[in-house]
């Protein structure tokens, strides 16, 4: 449980009675350090002040403490979070909203900054919004709600609250439909749709609703200033790029960002050799391409680093390198024979080049390695059905649901309801 009260009076002592303007805040437990340390390597030199790091858990705390370069306020009592359970996640979006809701309710504003969403420039007047009350950057995905009424959806991992009145009742109801979603970007969008907010003014970045008597007024930033891209080679009228982490490549992105700016100083800069990827783009998307360009780098410096090889290889695999994404996922394989994930993506590239025997093989591999996901044995019984095995099919879908557990797909079922009542 969330102390909301006493991390609130912890943020009032740390900034004393003279402090003026937005702070920064963001919120780390132990699975993420690695991250953060990255974050402040990159964003500290352009954040208005130290950061407010909320620590989701002990060993997060006793970590940030040390450090002098953040506010470190104790939100939990919990020795370390889980970061790959569902209801944890849960939880922490829950947690997180209260601590948002209970800074508003003491007057303070703030710049909420994900932990991936990397200042690579001094804001300057980003975060002038003139009368908005509210300004949140946009990302594509969730909620599909809002994507199909706006175009875009408001994304919660990069925005600027001020403690005004309207502020605080629009909170109140956001808060109420986090607690009843269980995740408070999806409980944004649908609470801005239901109340009616429309992107008309100021060429089509503000919008209004009322809450009881009163107006909130919101921004929604420009693409070209807050972008969801990865930092390396984005354009240089970004300022915060909010990188979007897909789960199978974390450590590798977080190596590869580690790598960057200890070689780079800066995460901005691209030291890829445009000439490796000029016959693979066509099948890539622009950043995608980009990623593979500097994965090709880092592989240079580090060549035994199964991370970077896997992901390479993945990558070439979606540009048609068949060979060359053989060689780097085999390496990968090699070096963390129980990495399931790497068997994963080493059976879609046997599957590309039409070797469905292989493919199964790896997979089954990967269906006995420890902490297997769903996805594993989804890839399993498609593989299976479409060589005709159905009974190594049937087996495949059991695993994945014994892997997900009843449980966990039964709360997910009533999550789902709960958010469309």
């Amino acid at each position: 449980m969330v102390d909301k009260l006493a991390s609130v009076r912890q943020v009032q002592s740390a900034l004393g009675p003279s402090h003026r303007g937005p702070v920064v805040i963001s919120f780390v437990n132990a699975p993420y350090l690695q991250l953060l340390d990255i974050w402040l390597r990159q964003s500290t030199r352009y954040l208005p002040g130290k950061p407010i790091i909320f620590c989701m858990d002990l060993q997060a705390f006793e970590y940030c403490r040390k450090r002098d370069d953040v506010i470190a306020i104790s939100v939990s009592q919990d020795e370390r979070s889980d970061a790959t359970d569902g209801r944890a996640r849960n939880q922490f979006w829950v947690a997180r909203m209260e601590i948002f809701q209970g800074l508003i309710g003491a007057k303070i504003d703030f710049i909420h900054s994900d932990l991936d969403a990397f200042w690579l420039a001094h804001p300057e007047n980003l975060f002038d919004v003139g009368s908005a009350d509210l300004a949140f950057s946009r990302e594509y995905g969730i909620p599909k709600v809002s994507v199909d009424r706006w175009g875009f959806a408001l994304c919660c991992g990069l925005f600027l609250a001020r403690a005004t009145e309207a502020t605080a009742k629009f909170f109140e109801k956001w808060a109420d439909e986090t607690s009843r979603m269980q995740h408070d970007q999806i409980a944004l969008g649908f609470l801005l749709v239901r109340l009616g907010a429309e992107w008309k003014e100021d060429g089509g970045t503000r919008a209004r609703v009322t809450v009881g008597d009163d107006t909130v007024e919101i921004l929604a930033f420009k693409d070209s200033e807050i972008c969801r891209e990865h930092p390396i080679g984005v354009p240089a009228t970004t300022k915060v790029a909010h990188s979007y982490f897909e789960r199978p490549f974390f450590v590798s992105f977080l190596d590869l960002f580690d790598l960057a700016l200890t070689k780079n100083g800066d995460l901005r800069t691209d030291p890829s050799d445009p000439s490796f990827v000029a016959d693979k783009r066509h099948r890539l998307k622009d950043r995608e391409a980009v990623v593979l360009g500097v994965l090709n780098w880092a592989c240079q410096i580090k060549p035994e680093h199964a991370p970077f090889q896997n992901h390479i290889g993945a990558l070439l695999t979606k540009a048609g390198a068949y060979d060359e994404a053989e060689k780097a996922l085999s390496f990968a394989c090699r070096a963390e024979p129980d990495r399931f994930s790497y068997r994963n993506d080493l059976a879609k590239l046997y599957m590309a080049k039409g070797d469905t025997g292989s493919a199964i093989r790896e997979l089954k591999r990967a269906a006995a390695s420890p902490g297997a996901t769903s996805g594993v044995f989804k890839n399993l019984a498609k593989y299976s059905l479409s060589r005709g095995r159905p009974f190594t099919a049937a087996g495949a879908v059991l695993g994945g649901v014994n892997a997900i557990g009843l449980k966990t797909i039964f709360g997910r079922l009533a999550l789902r309801v709960q958010r469309r009542v």
